[in-house]
């Protein structure tokens, strides 16, 4: 097991960090626990602590299969547009249909996330199910201002909160990134 550092310029780098994590949860969650009681540094003892306590809650593991999964189709991409003989159709086609999966997958793929994410936490004995967080009140400054319902469901509050945003901005940097190629 070897978990890599974050290579900000490579897709396959950010892949090659996710999947490590992804498929040995409890082997990492062990060795931090290990290092937190073995370890006689107090910075890295509760570092170590942390990360461990981090990785046992459900919403980590949904962020992972959601990461590892957007991750590894946007990778098969970059890496079809670096052949050294893909052709121009080729390469349009290739960026339409993934423009597709990604909307495809903001609508729909929520549950699909939520049902790896429930086996995963089931293989590492983690309870599959989101902590509620506390609204917090805010004053307001003027009196248009109206309040937000909120959710009262943590699973539609990770959906909205997360889910959502970042498969949206996930569709928005692909299409930037790729707008250069249709121009």
């Amino acid at each position: 097991m070897s978990v890599k550092s974050l290579c900000e310029t490579r897709w396959e780098a950010r892949l090659e960090c996710a999947l490590p994590i992804r498929y040995q949860l409890a082997d990492i969650h062990d060795a931090l626990c290990d290092m937190a009681s073995t370890s006689t540094d107090p910075i890295t003892c509760s570092e170590a602590e942390s990360l461990a306590t981090y990785t046992q809650k459900f919403g980590f593991i949904v962020t992972l299969i959601f990461w590892h999964s957007m991750l590894h189709h946007i990778n098969v991409v970059s890496k079809a547009l670096q052949g050294a003989t893909v052709h121009l159709k080729d390469a349009f086609d290739l960026i339409n249909r993934t423009q597709a999966w990604l909307q495809s997958y903001r609508e729909s793929g929520y549950p699909e996330v939520l049902a790896c994410a429930i086996t995963l936490a089931e293989e590492v004995d983690i309870e599959p199910i989101f902590v509620a967080t506390r609204n917090v009140l805010r004053r307001k400054q003027f009196n248009y201002e109206s309040a937000d319902e909120p959710l009262e469901d943590p699973c539609d509050e990770f959906r909205v909160n997360f889910f959502n945003v970042a498969a949206i901005t996930t569709i928005r940097d692909f299409s930037t990134v790729y707008q250069c190629v249709g121009n």
